[in-house]
């Protein structure tokens, strides 16, 4: 699926669009503050890669609804890229667990202002790559201390 230059401020996906879904392409869509809803991310059981790139104030791909420790867990993402997202502060507020089991390849390019990929305990693959503009990072214990050191390599 690929989603470009939406003019609102929130997505308009529902929960029947995603069951099957396994690519997801966000491109221009500067009005976006984030990508999914908790309640939404939880339905993108077979969704493998997403890339979301050039939307101006998108905050955090996924938006917290309510205050609660809950874990978020996306089995199958292999890769995600994330592009030119100058307001991007988090992948997942504090509020959530991230699980990525699966997750092989995180490109992050212009991404100055992201401070953590994700609050608590990140779950990824053991051989997770970090790309970044100026080449590949050295890869961190878990995505907790990566971002923050990703423009020093």
């Amino acid at each position: 699926m690929r989603v470009w230059e939406t003019g609102s401020s929130q997505p308009t996906f529902t929960g029947s669009n995603f069951g099957n879904l396994k690519m997801l392409q966000v491109d221009c869509c500067n009005r976006l503050n984030y990508l999914f809803s908790s309640s939404i991310v939880k339905l993108l059981a077979s969704i493998e890669d997403i890339e979301v790139k050039k939307c101006e104030q998108m905050k955090e791909i996924v938006a917290a609804e309510e205050e609660t420790d809950e874990i978020i867990t996306l089995p199958k993402v292999k890769s995600i890229k994330l592009e030119s997202l100058p307001n991007l502060k988090y992948f997942c507020g504090e509020a959530y667990t991230l699980k990525l089991p699966s997750l092989e390849i995180l490109e992050v390019i212009k991404i100055q202002n992201l401070r953590l990929f994700a609050p608590k305990l990140v779950d990824t693959h053991p051989q997770l790559q970090v790309h970044t503009a100026l080449g590949v990072a050295e890869r961190k214990e878990d995505l907790y201390a990566t971002p923050r050191n990703i423009y020093d390599t």
